[in-house]
């Protein structure tokens, strides 16, 4: 008679627990609504995991933006496209997360001299900065930079190997007369 009561408590207590749980993991499901979900979401999409600088998806709205910017003739920007040297070299010799190293030390590189601009990494190897207002206007003196800092870099021997960032560039400026969207100039600057 006692070890039945015990199991019929137990089995209780069981149920109790299991209802308990439930109602909070539905008070859970309610607190976070349709539109927070949606929005953590698209925070997520628009960011990359590894550098938290834009992603390409975030680029393909950007695109969008500058399209009609064309299309409305308001149009005043450049796309500067970097692509990073030897990354496959060094996932290969000191493993991946020694190129996940190299990749967000290139990021940082590209950020520290385009500060104003956003920036996107589009690859896995491969980003873009969208020139606009103030760095537009210091393009040539930024990108400058940007190809010093790499030269710099990469020639410093006191560095690992996955320290030495390097990479290989293009930039472009939007031209009225000839380029028909954002896709043409991107493309001249993946070119040079």
């Amino acid at each position: 008679n006692e070890v039945q009561s015990l199991a019929e408590a137990i089995d209780k207590m069981s149920g109790d627990i299991k209802r308990y749980v439930n109602g909070i993991m539905t008070a859970e499901a309610r607190a976070e609504t349709a539109a927070e979900k949606a929005e953590t979401m698209t925070a997520i999409a628009l960011q990359d995991a590894l550098t938290h600088v834009k992603s390409k998806a975030a680029y393909l709205l950007k695109e969008e933006e500058l399209n009609h910017k064309i299309s409305d003739g308001t149009a005043e920007f450049g796309i500067v496209m970097v692509d990073l040297n030897n990354l496959k070299k060094i996932n290969d010799t000191y493993g991946h997360d020694k190129g996940d190293e190299y990749v967000t030390g290139s990021c940082r590189m590209i950020c520290n001299v385009y500060c104003h601009s956003p920036i996107y990494r589009v690859g896995g190897d491969e980003f873009i900065v969208v020139l606009e207002g103030r760095d537009y206007a210091d393009r040539e003196k930024l990108y400058e930079q940007l190809g010093s800092d790499f030269v710099k870099s990469r020639k410093s021997a006191d560095r690992d190997p996955w320290n030495r960032y390097s990479a290989a560039g293009g930039m472009a400026v939007f031209d009225s007369r000839s380029d028909r969207d954002a896709d043409d100039v991107f493309k001249r600057a993946d070119e040079i």
